[in-house]
């Protein structure tokens, strides 16, 4: 897994959290 892919999901993950609020 690269660096580049896990900041791009745990920035997708974290809008996700930021909408449900």
């Amino acid at each position: 897994m690269y660096l580049h892919e896990i900041i791009w999901k745990l920035g997708m993950w974290l809008t996700g959290r930021a909408k449900l609020r």
